[in-house]
């Protein structure tokens, strides 16, 4: 393979992928052929003649094998499908050591652990959410990276959907709901976390639905407890603009200490593992995407 494996994170990285497909190097190796495939088509400088020259040449058996997954039906899930475009992304980047661009919750983790510390000494025990989650590889790194930093803990994650994600991690919670109904108490959570979910929303015009995730957030944390929204610039909007928004949306809602920054993370995703634990990879800022944090 690409890397050698040397920490236990890594070690769990590569069981998970063999657990789910058997990995060997020859699978690598066709993992990257897929990757450059869905890093050249999403391009924004390419022409429609070069997409459609690359999906005629594309070997449709490798879609199938690492996204599609369809096992004979004719019916696509588009969902376990992003799932498993995605997870192939992370795992080309991580054993090759390819400057990441694929998003996960650990490419942000510390800023949402500096968030965290922020209201510490916490709680024992203390519970933080994630609020959608895209991969198994997202889930672990919440789980396990914010377990690895505050021992004391419980991970509570939600998804309106979800194939891989639903497989346990490590005494985690993991609900599938809806996040503008919160299936939790009144202050109940000490830390909720997002990664490149409400510009998604925004994106979609649905601010509607941000307002109301954000008053189920209040609603939840304790008092004094934090929010850290981790998000990338919006399609087609001026990110003034879009901060302006959600700063307004969280005020009217009654949050306060509303702080904007750029988020920290890793320029690989072998340094997220590293980070877990406890060595010191290279953290750095990332112009491309900003930190909201505010306490209730």
């Amino acid at each position: 393979m690409a890397n050698s494996i040397n920490t236990k994170s890594e070690q769990s990285v590569l069981q998970r992928l063999n657990d789910s497909l058997g990995m060997t190097d020859s699978d690598l190796n066709e993992m990257k052929l897929l990757y450059d495939f869905f890093v050249k088509i999403s391009d924004p400088e390419i022409s429609d003649n070069e997409v459609r020259r690359l999906w005629d040449e594309i070997d449709y058996n490798l879609l199938e094998k690492y996204v599609l997954r369809s096992k004979g039906s004719s019916k696509l899930n588009l969902r376990a499908a992003s799932e498993n475009k995605q997870e192939l992304m992370q795992a080309v980047e991580y054993f090759f050591d390819i400057t990441s661009d694929t998003i996960s919750f650990g490419s942000n983790l510390p800023s949402h652990i500096e968030s965290l510390e922020m209201i510490a000494p916490l709680k024992d025990p203390s519970f933080t959410l994630m609020v959608g989650c895209l991969t198994a590889s997202s889930k672990y790194e919440y789980v396990i990276g914010i377990k690895s930093k505050f021992p004391q803990v419980k991970p509570l994650i939600i998804d309106i959907d979800g194939i891989s994600t639903l497989k346990p991690v490590s005494n985690e919670i993991m609900t599938l709901a809806d996040g503008v109904r919160l299936p939790f108490r009144n202050n109940l959570l000490t830390g909720i976390f997002t990664s490149s979910l409400i510009q998604n929303l925004y994106n979609d015009h649905r601010e509607s639905e941000i307002r109301s995730l954000f008053a189920e957030m209040h609603r939840t944390l304790i008092e004094g407890g934090i929010i850290s929204l981790v998000e990338s610039f919006p399609e087609n909007q001026d990110m003034a603009e879009f901060v302006r928004d959600l700063k307004t949306h969280l005020s009217n809602l009654g949050f306060k200490d509303i702080k904007i920054e750029f988020s920290r993370g890793f320029k690989t995703r072998r340094h997220i593992y590293e980070y877990i634990d406890n060595m010191s990879p290279e953290i750095i800022a990332d112009p491309s995407q900003v930190k909201i944090t505010a306490r209730k």
